[in-house]
């Protein structure tokens, strides 16, 4: 997507594919299987109309809550596999996934934004068929499709990481690179707004969504700037939370996966607890919040 961008903005230089193919770079290869950790794991296949999503669910007793991991646009579920015991020690079952077209669901027919859209809500209607406390956590588009799940399916929380913020991208990404030239920002805009599915208007699903939110953004993001992430998050309603993390776009858990852990821990124990609030010396400078 950025080279799309960077380079023209689709009709200027003949990059000319659907929002589908451009925003969506499915990741076939699985560098990690879930028995390489040495944690349990239950492989689900949720049936659709069209082909099926497929989890896998590390399970732990006695845990204090679910947590449904929805990847970035380039990851399928054996990304974050690596993670699943930080999660299991940390008393957290895990659900990771894979958008249909992506990873296992190689077969289940090319992806589509839409189709990621209704992949994540049915991860999480299986998740709160399975758990009393589910939290969402979602990666760059993954956040804006969690987002959007979230107004769909009812849920303790959710994590909002890196969050792809489709309407404002163009002219955020250009205006950072001084190239916020009126033609190539209304062509930009117009390629995104005709093609963009309702569900990926994070704008619009945010300030619905009732269940408190984590926003993590860092400043040294250079795919989604940060200035989107803070006006969405200016827009959401009831608790929340900004967190100015380290590490590029969608990065922080997999450059310090300890850190990551012991500020989501912190958040969602304060949510169970009633105990809000991020403590002094959390890994992270803590922005404004609203209770």
């Amino acid at each position: 997507m950025r080279f799309c961008l960077t380079v023209g903005l689709v009709g200027l230089t003949g990059c000319s594919a659907p929002l589908d193919a451009i925003v969506l770079r499915p990741a076939f290869d699985a560098p990690y299987s879930p028995e390489e950790f040495g944690v349990t794991v239950e492989r689900v296949n949720l049936p659709l109309e069209e082909g099926q999503v497929r989890l896998w669910h590390f399970a732990t007793p006695n845990s204090k809550a679910l947590i449904v991991v929805a990847p970035g646009s380039d990851a399928n579920k054996s990304r974050y596999a690596a993670y699943a015991p930080i999660f299991i020690e940390r008393g957290y079952e895990l659900v990771l996934m894979d958008y249909r077209g992506f990873g296992e669901g190689i077969d289940d027919g090319p992806p589509t934004l839409v189709k990621a859209s209704q992949d994540v809500v049915a991860a999480l209607e299986y998740a709160t068929r399975r758990h009393e406390h589910v939290y969402g956590y979602g990666v760059s588009l993954g956040a804006a499709l969690l987002a959007h799940a979230a107004t769909q399916v009812e849920v303790d929380g959710v994590i909002l990481e890196a969050t792809l913020v489709l309407d404002d991208l163009v002219p955020l990404w250009l205006d950072q690179r001084n190239l916020d030239f009126v033609p190539f920002v209304a062509i930009g805009d117009l390629f995104v707004d005709v093609q963009s599915p309702a569900a990926l208007d994070v704008a619009r699903w945010v300030p619905r969504i009732e269940a408190p939110k984590l926003f993590l953004h860092g400043p040294a993001d250079d795919v989604t700037p940060i200035a989107g992430a803070r006006e969405v998050y200016a827009a959401a309603a009831g608790r929340k939370e900004f967190v100015e993390v380290p590490g590029g776009h969608g990065r922080f858990i997999q450059e310090d996966a300890d850190a990551w852990m012991d500020l989501v821990d912190q958040w969602v124990e304060g949510e169970i607890t009633g105990v809000r609030g991020l403590r002094p010396g959390s890994p992270a400078d803590v922005g404004r919040a609203e209770r």
